[in-house]
C-alpha cells in the first residue's frame, strides 16, 4: 500500500498576466512543487508577470528571471517547499536505478523525464513527458515491435543478439553495431507499431581461389587456412589480410617459427588468452604467437583439450594429462583414466559473420568471398 502522504502536494492559486508562449513553462515550474488552483483567499497566491522575461510577485517579495533560467528562480522561491513526487512503473520492462533494476521508482517531477529500461539484459534510455494530475505513471506510454533481419549477430545498444530477431523496445535511440561500424536509429517520435532493420550483404571486397582447410574463430579474429591463401579477419580494426601463410594473427604470425621451431604438422587447434594465441599442430606440437615462447612436443596428435577460466587441460595418445596454467606455464598433471576425442572440429561451414563481414564459402571449399555488411531500414 502507498500512501496518499507521499504525493500529497499544497494547492497554490495562480495569476497569469503576458503572452501565453511563457504560460507553459512557469506552470510546470510550479507544478513541481504545488497543485495550481484558481486563486482563494485560503491558499498562498503567485502572481505572474511575463512579457519575454518574467516578473513573480510571491509573499510580499518581488522576483525576477528569464526564460533561461525560470526553474532555478522557482527553486529559489520555493526552497523551504517538498518537490513533487511521482511513482514511475514500467510495463514489460524493469527499471534500471542505482542500485540495479527494480518494477518501479520513484522520481522528482520534470515537464520532461528520462529513464533507463531493461528488458532481456539490453538497456533503453526512455524519455516521457509525464501526465499533469498523476501521481502514478506507467511507462512506456507505446512500444515498437523491432524486427532484425540478416544471420549471425549484432549488438543492440551494446549487447549481443542472435539474428533474425524479434524484440520489443520503447521509443527510443536503437543502436546496432556490427563490432566496427554502428548506426543509431532514432524512434523516439515513431508512431508505428513495427520497424523493420536488416543487415544487408552489399559490397563485395574481395573473392579467392583457394581451398580453405581450417577455421580458427578466435576472441581477437578469424584465421581461414587454405592453400594456396589463407585469410586472416581481425576483429579490432576489420583489416583483412591474405597471404600464403602458416598461422596469422594481430599478435604476429607463425611461419618464422617453422623452422626455428622444427614444427612438423598443421594446426588443428588454437586458443586465446590475455592476447596470447595457443597453436596445437597434427604432430602434437603446442606453441604461442606472443611474447610468452611456450614449446612442447606431445609426441604425436593429441585426443583432447578442455578450457577453463584459468588454464588449459591437454591429453595426449600416451594417456597423459597436462594443464596448461594460462598465468604459470605447463606441467604434468596426471594420467588418464579414459579415452575420449575432443579436439573441436575446424572444417569450414559456408558462411560466417565477422563483425561488419559476412564470408561465403562455396560447397566445395574452393571460393572464398567477402562482403562488407551495412544496416538498411524497410520502413
Amino acid at each position: 500500500m502507498i500512501s496518499s502522504f507521499i504525493f500529497s502536494a499544497e494547492k497554490i492559486g495562480l495569476i497569469y498576466r503576458g503572452d501565453y508562449s511563457g504560460f507553459s513553462g512557469i506552470y510546470y515550474e510550479i507544478y513541481k512543487y504545488f497543485d495550481i488552483i484558481p486563486p482563494d483567499l485560503e491558499n498562498k497566491i503567485i502572481e505572474v508577470n511575463y512579457n519575454g522575461s518574467y516578473t513573480i510577485n510571491y509573499m510580499g517579495y518581488t522576483y525576477y528571471a528569464s526564460e533561461n533560467n525560470i526553474s532555478e528562480k522557482i527553486k529559489e522561491i520555493f526552497q523551504n517547499v517538498n518537490s513533487r513526487s511521482i511513482l514511475v512503473i514500467p510495463e514489460g520492462f524493469s527499471v534500471v536505478t542505482d542500485y540495479g533494476t527494480n518494477t518501479s521508482k520513484f522520481m522528482t517531477f520534470e515537464s520532461t523525464l528520462s529513464v533507463k529500461l531493461s528488458d532481456g539484459g539490453i538497456t533503453y534510455n526512455y524519455d516521457f513527458t509525464p501526465s499533469l494530475g498523476e501521481s502514478i505513471i506507467r511507462i512506456p506510454y507505446n512500444t515498437i515491435k523491432l524486427f532484425i533481419d540478416g544471420e549471425g549477430s549484432v549488438k543492440i545498444n551494446g549487447i549481443s543478439l542472435s539474428i533474425p530477431a524479434t524484440i520489443t523496445v520503447p521509443p527510443s535511440v536503437i543502436n546496432i553495431s556490427d563490432g566496427i561500424n554502428s548506426k543509431d536509429y532514432d524512434l523516439r517520435k515513431y508512431s508505428e507499431k513495427e520497424y523493420i532493420i536488416n543487415p544487408d550483404r552489399v559490397k563485395e571486397i574481395k573473392t579467392l581461389k583457394t581451398e580453405i582447410y581450417g577455421v580458427f574463430e578466435l576472441e581477437s579474429g578469424t584465421f581461414f587456412r587454405g592453400s594456396p591463401l589463407s585469410v586472416w579477419i581481425s576483429k579490432k580494426d576489420g583489416n583483412i589480410r591474405i597471404a600464403d601463410s602458416y598461422f596469422m594473427s594481430d599478435y604476429g604470425d607463425a611461419d618464422e617459427l617453422i623452422s626455428r621451431l622444427a614444427l612438423n604438422g598443421v594446426p588443428v587447434y588454437a586458443y586465446e588468452k590475455n592476447r596470447t594465441i595457443y597453436v596445437i599442430t597434427s604432430s602434437g606440437e603446442l606453441f604461442t604467437i606472443d611474447e610468452k615462447n611456450i614449446k612442447k612436443d606431445f609426441g604425436r596428435m593429441i585426443l583432447g583439450v578442455t578450457v577453463s577460466e584459468s588454464s588449459m587441460l591437454i591429453s595426449t595418445f600416451k594417456l597423459e594429462i597436462y594443464r596448461l596454467n594460462f598465468d604459470t606455464g605447463l606441467y604434468k598433471e596426471g594420467n588418464l583414466s579414459s579415452v575420449n576425442y575432443t579436439i573441436p572440429d575446424i572444417s569450414p561451414e559456408n558462411k560466417y559473420y565477422i563483425n561488419k563481414y559476412y564470408v561465403e564459402i562455396n560447397s566445395d571449399k574452393k571460393i572464398f568471398s567477402v562482403y562488407e555488411r551495412t544496416f538498411s531500414d524497410e520502413n
